[in-house]
């Protein structure tokens, strides 16, 4: 399966996307220590559908808030964890909704850890915006790339609202 890599020097974030047929499987994100901002291909075969998917990351990790409308696969989530993501991707951007809210949008109020854990299965971050789920206290919970990529991606979403407003320059 091609995979390729995007790196975001800026925020010191790397992507690592894994594709079939120009179907997503996976993204995984770690922390980069690289110096300058890249995208790095692995597969020749489909180098134009790559670069569409590292222009979009590129520009999400510029501020900008980016549709992210490529077929996504599935497969190894159970029906309760395909809800939970589908209700993620209408946390806008720049938002945060608690586990609590979210659980209560898919029908089972109670399901607050069970909506944490469909978060941690969930494998396109960023694409589908679980880093955008946080405790009902404020704090920001847990993160499959650790709570430190969590807290950056957030930070980066709220700085980028806040230009938009003009409220920072």
């Amino acid at each position: 399966m091609p995979r390729f890599r995007i790196t975001d020097n800026q925020h010191g974030i790397e992507a690592i996307v894994t594709y079939r047929k120009e179907t997503l499987l996976q993204v995984e994100l770690a922390q980069s220590s690289a110096k300058n901002s890249s995208y790095e291909n692995v597969s020749a075969a489909h180098r134009s559908f790559e670069r569409k998917i590292a222009t979009d990351f590129q520009k999400y990790f510029g501020g900008k808030d980016v549709i992210f409308d490529y077929p996504l696969s599935f497969e190894n989530l159970t029906r309760f964890q395909q809800n939970v993501l589908a209700q993620l991707r209408k946390i806008p951007f720049g938002s945060v909704e608690s586990y609590k809210s979210v659980a209560n949008k898919t029908g089972r109020p109670k399901a607050c850890r069970a909506v944490g854990n469909a978060c941690g299965k969930n494998p396109f971050p960023i694409i589908i915006p679980c880093h955008r789920v946080i405790k009902t206290d404020g704090s920001p919970g847990g993160f499959g790339a650790g709570t430190a990529i969590k807290e950056t991606l957030l930070g980066l979403e709220k700085e980028a609202i806040l230009t938009k407003k003009g409220m920072k320059k």
